[in-house]
């Protein structure tokens, strides 16, 4: 999905690769549009994933320790007896206690916590592999990481209408959706870490506008345009080109469907007394049983 930050040159000697999100522009654009008054009804992406995790977190019935949780734009029920919110930057921070951290940097001591939860920002990650690693390193065994970011289907609709525009504009195509996290990737990633009992969903949401104009209205005041480090012109030109692309996508009601679609991963630190899957080959039951089903032959 992304290109590592650092690649190992001829001779072992270790060169910074080009990074796919400018990342100090997303720190500036978090810190600009922050949900506050009338614009906190324009970060209905974030308060969907902030229920998907309150919903996963109940799940458990678990009361934890000690947990950190990073991104969000409300404050999100824990049941925890110590809560460290934490974000890119202090502009966004819910409450107190807070940390500004990078997610593939966390301030904090090697298994000092027994939950992480991640809302709306793994898909800004220039390394995901690093960011789960640097949860894996503060959780305690048995500890919980929960995340939610948005899945690569999301704004398919929007992507479209930038490609017609485009060629219609200017006779060729430039990346200006942002890569999101396949939901395959996101399994690998968990199992690649280490993390046990993985489970990873997909939650889809269709936003229906009347005025598609509206859409990227929204997506700049969530502070969820796209950072891409190599970002293409944009013109006045282009813009209503995209708009007149969308508008032709009407459905029957006369509105512009557009998709999100979020990606909810899990797993847990393994620990010695975790539950684990039966060994492949070790059941006792024969399936054919089960379906009251004779074999053949």
């Amino acid at each position: 999905m992304v290109k590592r930050p650092v690649e190992r040159a001829a001779g072992g000697q270790l060169i910074m690769a080009e990074q796919l999100f400018d990342r100090a522009l997303l720190r500036r654009r978090r810190a600009r549009h922050r949900p506050a008054g009338r614009d906190e009804d324009r970060f209905f992406l974030h308060a969907a994933a902030e229920r998907l995790l309150a919903e996963r977190l109940a799940d458990h019935r678990r009361r934890w320790r000690r947990a950190l949780v990073m991104g969000l734009t409300r404050p999100l029920a824990v049941p925890a007896e110590a809560v460290i919110h934490a974000d890119l930057v202090a502009e966004r921070l819910v409450a107190r206690p807070g940390l500004v951290c990078d997610d593939a940097a966390l301030p904090c001591a090697d298994g000092s916590l027994d939950l992480v939860v991640s809302s709306m920002l793994l898909h800004w990650a220039n390394d995901p592999p690093a960011v789960l690693a640097e949860a894996w390193r503060v959780l305690q065994p048995d500890g919980l990481f929960l995340a939610v970011a948005l899945g690569e289907e999301s704004l398919r609709e929007l992507r479209a209408a930038l490609y017609d525009a485009e060629e219609r504009v200017a006779g060729g195509i430039h990346p200006r959706v942002i890569p999101f996290i396949p939901i395959r990737q996101a399994g690998d990633l968990l199992q690649r870490t280490g993390f046990a009992l993985s489970v990873v969903d997909l939650e889809p949401l269709v936003v229906r506008y009347r005025a598609p104009e509206r859409l990227l209205a929204d997506i700049h005041a969530m502070g969820e345009a796209q950072v891409l480090t190599s970002r293409p012109s944009w013109s006045r030109r282009l813009e209503a080109a995209t708009l007149s692309a969308l508008d032709a996508r009407r459905d029957a009601e006369g509105l512009v469907p557009i998709t999100f679609h979020f990606v909810v991963m899990a797993g847990f630190k393994p620990a010695p007394d975790q539950p684990r899957p039966a060994r492949r080959g070790s059941g006792q039951v024969s399936l054919a049983a089960v379906l009251g089903r004779r074999p053949k032959g």
